[in-house]
């Protein structure tokens, strides 16, 4: 009985918490900026460049997340390491390819930061517009 109780109380404590739970505090970011807004319709691979700041508590923030709808419908979703395991706050600056062969109209793409636990942060969002033609800036 004493055996049954010890084991009892041990899977008690093993089972205490869940398996997918992360741990620590996820980065924050903020004041995503981007150029150009506007880009030309069926003319390729483009880049939308941009930047962000982010804040990370803990030090270690590994990977930053883009996720768009390419054409508005196809799901896309890319990460890019970063290096900056040890630092507190800062800029991250980046180039995103994008394919403008998509029918004119407003798309928007979205920023995320991972840290080396999983935690994701707030999101942030850019909205860009592909025109028909260049006039129409």
């Amino acid at each position: 009985m004493k055996r049954l109780i010890i084991f009892l109380l041990l899977l008690a404590l093993v089972g205490c918490g869940e398996e997918n739970e992360k741990e620590g505090i996820a980065p924050y970011i903020a004041g995503l900026g981007y150029w150009p807004d506007q880009l030309v319709a069926n003319r390729g691979t483009k880049e939308i460049n941009g930047w962000f700041w982010f804040s990370d508590p803990e030090a270690d923030f590994e990977k930053y997340r883009i996720s768009s709808l390419v054409c508005g419908h196809i799901p896309f979703q890319q990460d890019f390491p970063v290096f900056f395991l040890g630092t507190l706050a800062g800029r991250v600056d980046f180039t995103w390819m994008i394919d403008s062969n998509c029918p004119p109209g407003n798309y928007t793409l979205s920023v995320t930061a991972l840290d080396s636990n999983g935690n994701e942060s707030n999101p942030l969002i850019a909205s860009f517009r592909f025109k028909s033609s260049w006039w129409e800036w």
